[in-house]
């Protein structure tokens, strides 16, 4: 399984803040990553050498191009994509 209930989710508020609601029907379709996934993807897609985006080094940022990462989540106009990645 690649995915968490939202509900389990340590930063769920991001999603349930007042400032920024969410339709409980959007909400239904948020599913955060296991750490596993969410690790596997970052090391794949994004940085091999940095363990976080606050350690970024020059070139860690789609560590190929831009495609890989609209691979990864799908390249669809009008469809918002949420990547969220569990720091470890």
């Amino acid at each position: 399984m690649n995915y968490i209930e939202l509900d389990s989710y340590s930063r769920k508020w991001i999603f349930t803040h007042a400032s920024m609601p969410v339709e409980a029907t959007d909400l239904e379709q948020i599913k955060p990553f296991t750490q596993a996934r969410s690790s596997q993807i970052w090391r794949e897609h994004i940085s091999t050498q940095s363990p976080d985006a606050d350690h970024f080094e020059k070139g860690d940022w789609l560590m190929s191009n831009k495609s890989g990462l609209n691979r990864l989540i799908g390249n669809k106009p009008g469809i918002a994509t949420t990547l969220t990645f569990h720091q470890s």
